[in-house]
Protein backbone atom coordinates (compact mmCIF):
# COMPACT_ATOMS: atom_id res chain seq x y z
CA UNK A 1 0.00 0.00 0.00
CA UNK A 2 1.36 3.45 -0.95
CA UNK A 3 2.53 5.37 2.03
CA UNK A 4 0.08 7.97 3.11
CA UNK A 5 -2.95 6.43 1.65
CA UNK A 6 -6.27 6.38 4.21
CA UNK A 7 -7.15 2.97 5.40
CA UNK A 8 -10.88 2.17 5.04
CA UNK A 9 -13.36 2.55 7.83
CA UNK A 10 -14.74 -0.94 9.09
CA UNK A 11 -18.42 -1.92 8.38
CA UNK A 12 -19.33 -2.46 12.30
CA UNK A 13 -18.18 0.96 13.81
CA UNK A 14 -18.97 0.72 17.56
CA UNK A 15 -22.28 3.11 17.33
CA UNK A 16 -23.54 0.28 15.13
CA UNK A 17 -23.13 -2.35 17.29
CA UNK A 18 -24.86 -0.28 19.73
CA UNK A 19 -27.98 0.89 17.65
CA UNK A 20 -27.84 -2.73 16.84
CA UNK A 21 -27.93 -4.27 20.40
CA UNK A 22 -30.62 -1.95 21.80
CA UNK A 23 -32.84 -2.57 18.92
CA UNK A 24 -32.41 -6.28 20.04
CA UNK A 25 -33.02 -5.59 23.67
CA UNK A 26 -36.09 -3.94 22.35
CA UNK A 27 -37.13 -6.18 20.22
CA UNK A 28 -37.07 -9.30 22.95
CA UNK A 29 -39.02 -6.82 25.23
CA UNK A 30 -41.67 -5.88 23.03
CA UNK A 31 -42.38 -9.71 22.42
CA UNK A 32 -42.30 -10.93 26.02
CA UNK A 33 -44.73 -7.79 27.03
CA UNK A 34 -47.29 -9.27 24.17
CA UNK A 35 -47.03 -13.00 25.69
CA UNK A 36 -47.60 -11.58 29.11
CA UNK A 37 -50.77 -9.95 27.74
CA UNK A 38 -51.97 -13.11 25.83
CA UNK A 39 -51.37 -15.17 28.80
CA UNK A 40 -52.80 -12.67 31.32
CA UNK A 41 -55.98 -12.69 29.00
CA UNK A 42 -56.64 -16.10 28.83
CA UNK A 43 -56.08 -16.37 32.31
CA UNK A 44 -58.53 -13.65 32.80
CA UNK A 45 -61.14 -15.45 30.20
CA UNK A 46 -60.82 -18.70 32.06
CA UNK A 47 -61.06 -17.35 35.67
CA UNK A 48 -64.15 -15.67 34.55
CA UNK A 49 -66.06 -18.35 33.11
CA UNK A 50 -64.99 -20.48 35.99
CA UNK A 51 -67.40 -18.08 38.46
CA UNK A 52 -70.50 -19.76 37.43
CA UNK A 53 -72.54 -22.41 39.19
CA UNK A 54 -72.36 -25.91 38.01
CA UNK A 55 -75.50 -26.15 39.78
CA UNK A 56 -77.40 -23.29 37.52
CA UNK A 57 -77.10 -21.38 40.82
CA UNK A 58 -76.78 -17.57 40.31
CA UNK A 59 -75.16 -16.93 43.90
CA UNK A 60 -71.39 -17.55 42.85
CA UNK A 61 -69.31 -19.21 44.75
CA UNK A 62 -71.87 -20.42 47.00
CA UNK A 63 -74.14 -21.58 44.98
CA UNK A 64 -76.55 -22.21 46.94
CA UNK A 65 -79.46 -19.47 46.92
CA UNK A 66 -82.05 -22.18 45.13
CA UNK A 67 -82.51 -20.04 41.98
CA UNK A 68 -81.78 -20.89 38.24
CA UNK A 69 -80.51 -18.73 36.17
CA UNK A 70 -82.25 -19.80 32.57
CA UNK A 71 -85.37 -20.82 34.81
CA UNK A 72 -86.31 -24.51 35.77
CA UNK A 73 -86.41 -26.16 38.88
CA UNK A 74 -83.42 -26.29 41.53
CA UNK A 75 -81.13 -27.88 41.96
CA UNK A 76 -80.48 -29.16 38.34
CA UNK A 77 -82.27 -26.07 36.85
CA UNK A 78 -83.50 -28.37 33.86
CA UNK A 79 -86.89 -26.82 32.57
CA UNK A 80 -90.19 -29.01 33.55
CA UNK A 81 -91.29 -31.65 30.32
CA UNK A 82 -94.20 -30.30 28.29
CA UNK A 83 -96.96 -32.36 27.46
CA UNK A 84 -97.94 -33.41 24.02
CA UNK A 85 -101.57 -33.17 24.45
CA UNK A 86 -101.54 -30.14 27.18
CA UNK A 87 -102.34 -30.16 30.48
CA UNK A 88 -99.30 -29.23 33.09
CA UNK A 89 -96.51 -32.00 33.86
CA UNK A 90 -95.97 -35.17 35.07
CA UNK A 91 -99.66 -35.79 34.83
CA UNK A 92 -100.28 -33.69 31.94
CA UNK A 93 -104.27 -33.29 32.73
CA UNK A 94 -105.94 -30.17 33.44
CA UNK A 95 -106.77 -29.34 36.91
CA UNK A 96 -109.77 -27.75 36.42
CA UNK A 97 -111.07 -28.93 32.62
CA UNK A 98 -114.11 -26.68 31.19
CA UNK A 99 -116.62 -27.10 28.66
CA UNK A 100 -115.90 -24.98 25.36
CA UNK A 101 -118.41 -23.99 22.76
CA UNK A 102 -121.76 -23.62 23.46
CA UNK A 103 -123.08 -27.29 22.60
CA UNK A 104 -124.23 -29.69 25.53
CA UNK A 105 -122.06 -29.35 28.80
CA UNK A 106 -122.68 -31.51 32.14
CA UNK A 107 -121.37 -33.59 34.91
CA UNK A 108 -122.52 -36.74 35.76
CA UNK A 109 -121.66 -40.61 37.11
CA UNK A 110 -119.59 -43.55 34.66
CA UNK A 111 -122.36 -45.88 34.73
CA UNK A 112 -121.13 -48.32 31.94
CA UNK A 113 -118.54 -48.76 29.45
CA UNK A 114 -118.95 -50.02 26.37
CA UNK A 115 -115.41 -50.49 24.51
CA UNK A 116 -112.71 -48.43 24.52
CA UNK A 117 -114.28 -44.60 22.82
CA UNK A 118 -117.88 -45.49 23.95
CA UNK A 119 -119.07 -45.20 27.69
CA UNK A 120 -121.85 -43.91 29.32
CA UNK A 121 -122.66 -40.92 31.71
CA UNK A 122 -125.61 -40.47 33.41
CA UNK A 123 -127.99 -41.83 31.16
CA UNK A 124 -126.29 -40.63 27.97
CA UNK A 125 -124.43 -42.65 25.63
CA UNK A 126 -121.34 -41.07 24.35
CA UNK A 127 -118.91 -41.52 21.51
CA UNK A 128 -115.42 -40.29 22.19
CA UNK A 129 -114.96 -37.31 19.65
CA UNK A 130 -112.19 -37.67 17.07
CA UNK A 131 -110.54 -41.45 18.16
CA UNK A 132 -111.32 -45.20 17.43
CA UNK A 133 -110.31 -47.98 19.31
CA UNK A 134 -110.90 -51.48 18.03
CA UNK A 135 -113.98 -52.90 17.64
CA UNK A 136 -115.16 -56.15 19.35
CA UNK A 137 -112.80 -59.14 17.97
CA UNK A 138 -110.28 -56.92 16.86
CA UNK A 139 -106.70 -56.58 18.30
CA UNK A 140 -106.30 -54.19 20.89
CA UNK A 141 -110.64 -54.13 22.00
CA UNK A 142 -110.23 -55.48 25.52
CA UNK A 143 -106.68 -52.93 26.23
CA UNK A 144 -108.23 -50.36 25.16
CA UNK A 145 -111.81 -51.19 26.93
CA UNK A 146 -110.05 -51.81 29.71
CA UNK A 147 -107.42 -48.42 29.79
CA UNK A 148 -110.92 -46.52 29.50
CA UNK A 149 -112.80 -47.78 32.66
CA UNK A 150 -109.51 -47.78 34.71
CA UNK A 151 -109.35 -43.74 33.91
CA UNK A 152 -113.35 -43.21 33.89
CA UNK A 153 -114.35 -45.77 36.80
CA UNK A 154 -117.61 -46.72 37.22
CA UNK A 155 -119.18 -44.67 39.76
CA UNK A 156 -116.81 -41.88 39.34
CA UNK A 157 -118.22 -38.56 37.64
CA UNK A 158 -116.83 -37.60 34.12
CA UNK A 159 -117.46 -34.47 32.67
CA UNK A 160 -119.35 -34.01 29.16
CA UNK A 161 -118.47 -31.38 26.10
CA UNK A 162 -120.27 -32.39 23.23
CA UNK A 163 -118.31 -31.09 20.18
CA UNK A 164 -120.44 -28.60 18.28
CA UNK A 165 -119.36 -29.32 14.94
CA UNK A 166 -121.11 -32.88 15.63
CA UNK A 167 -124.49 -31.87 17.25
CA UNK A 168 -126.18 -34.40 15.40
CA UNK A 169 -124.51 -37.29 16.82
CA UNK A 170 -123.54 -40.58 15.98
CA UNK A 171 -126.13 -43.43 16.24
CA UNK A 172 -128.28 -42.29 18.68
CA UNK A 173 -124.70 -41.30 21.17
CA UNK A 174 -123.53 -38.08 21.44
CA UNK A 175 -120.12 -37.23 20.21
CA UNK A 176 -118.00 -35.49 23.03
CA UNK A 177 -114.41 -34.93 24.82
CA UNK A 178 -114.92 -36.64 28.43
CA UNK A 179 -112.82 -35.63 31.41
CA UNK A 180 -112.19 -38.29 34.18
CA UNK A 181 -110.60 -36.99 37.34
CA UNK A 182 -109.38 -33.75 35.39
CA UNK A 183 -108.20 -35.81 32.23
CA UNK A 184 -109.51 -35.73 28.74
CA UNK A 185 -110.01 -39.62 28.01
CA UNK A 186 -110.18 -38.71 24.30
CA UNK A 187 -106.35 -37.41 24.59
CA UNK A 188 -105.23 -40.23 27.07
CA UNK A 189 -106.55 -42.66 24.69
CA UNK A 190 -103.96 -41.30 22.00
CA UNK A 191 -101.52 -40.83 23.84
CA UNK A 192 -101.19 -44.25 25.13
CA UNK A 193 -101.53 -46.12 21.73
CA UNK A 194 -105.12 -47.65 22.10
CA UNK A 195 -106.87 -45.44 19.86
CA UNK A 196 -106.33 -43.51 16.51
CA UNK A 197 -107.00 -40.41 15.49
CA UNK A 198 -110.11 -40.25 13.20
CA UNK A 199 -108.72 -37.36 10.79
CA UNK A 200 -111.84 -37.57 8.30
CA UNK A 201 -113.88 -35.40 11.28
CA UNK A 202 -110.65 -33.13 11.54
CA UNK A 203 -112.63 -30.57 8.82
CA UNK A 204 -115.70 -30.16 11.69
CA UNK A 205 -114.88 -31.20 14.85
CA UNK A 206 -114.89 -27.48 17.42
CA UNK A 207 -111.59 -29.58 18.78
CA UNK A 208 -109.64 -30.32 15.82
CA UNK A 209 -107.43 -26.78 16.68
CA UNK A 210 -106.63 -28.58 19.59
CA UNK A 211 -102.88 -29.65 20.06
CA UNK A 212 -103.54 -33.08 21.50
CA UNK A 213 -105.93 -34.32 18.71
CA UNK A 214 -102.29 -33.96 15.92
CA UNK A 215 -105.67 -32.88 13.20
CA UNK A 216 -103.41 -31.33 10.28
Amino acid sequence: MARGAALPKPFWTTSKIVGLALALILGIGASGYVIIQYSNGRAASSSHSANVCTNGATNYPTCNNNACQNEGTFPNCNPAPTCQYGGTYPNCSSPTPQCKGTAACFTDTVTYVVDGDTLDVGSTRIRLALVNTPEVGQPGYAEAKQFTAQLCLVGSQALVDEDDGQTSGSYGRMVAVVYCGGANLNAELLRSGFAVLVTYYCGVSEFAKESWTGCP
